[in-house]
């Protein structure tokens, strides 16, 4: 029963995270999307993979840009965190360690009983 109420948690709160990911793209300035998916910054494949996947996985690179600046020197995007609204920076430092917290408790909470249960015999 442990295993099924943290299973459900786990999967709800990253759920809602995901929503919440997924609405922030909504209301991005298109002039900073422009700006960091074009070109200059990445190749025509790349671009096409960046925009035939979903937009969880475009907000979750802009996101790393705003909470990380750091993250976009190779590509020439270090100051793209000015370009991005004071929210979505705020918003970006707050969600990405939580889901990656959440989706390392789901890792645990599903290899843990799978080890023990292989473990015993």
């Amino acid at each position: 029963m442990f295993f099924s109420i943290g299973l459900a948690l786990l999967l709800g709160a990253l759920l809602l995270l995901s929503l919440a990911i997924v609405l922030a793209w909504h209301f991005l300035p298109p002039a900073f999307v422009r700006h960091c998916f074009n070109l200059q910054h990445f190749t025509a494949f790349e671009l096409d993979f960046l925009a035939s996947h979903s937009r969880l996985t475009r907000t979750a690179a802009l996101m790393r840009l705003a909470a990380c600046p750091g993250s976009g020197r190779r590509r020439g995007l270090e100051d793209a965190h000015l370009l991005a609204p004071r929210w979505f920076v705020w918003f970006s430092r707050i969600v990405l360690p939580l889901y990656v917290a959440l989706i390392a408790g789901l890792l645990l909470h599903i290899s843990v009983p799978l080890v023990l249960h292989w473990w015993r015999g």
